[in-house]
């Protein structure tokens, strides 16, 4: 009777554990990134409040196959900025945005 409990015990933490690591896991990537490097000298930011996504620095933009910009998370871009500095945009920097 006692090793009963103690597996079924045993199997709530487990299955509990499995629960907590898909939310934390589901949460964590569902959370778009704001801001990186999109060049050698070139830097992005995204501001939610306004919707709009600007590239700054000096030089070219990086190239990118298809969709694999590091922007290709958020679904909400409304205006784009390029700074006086970037001299290239890059391939595919905006493929598929509308």
């Amino acid at each position: 009777m006692y090793k009963k409990m103690r597996d079924n015990k045993l199997l709530m933490l487990i299955a509990s554990a499995i629960i907590v690591a898909t939310a934390l896991f589901a949460s964590s990537s569902a959370m778009a990134q704001t801001s990186g490097t999109c060049g050698d000298n070139a830097t992005w930011t995204y501001d939610e409040a306004t919707k709009t996504l600007t590239i700054s620095g000096t030089g070219a933009m990086s190239d990118y196959p298809s969709d694999n910009q590091p922007w290709s998370s958020i679904q909400d871009i409304q205006t784009v900025i390029i700074g006086n500095g970037i001299t290239t945009i890059g391939e595919n920097a905006f493929y598929k945005c509308k």
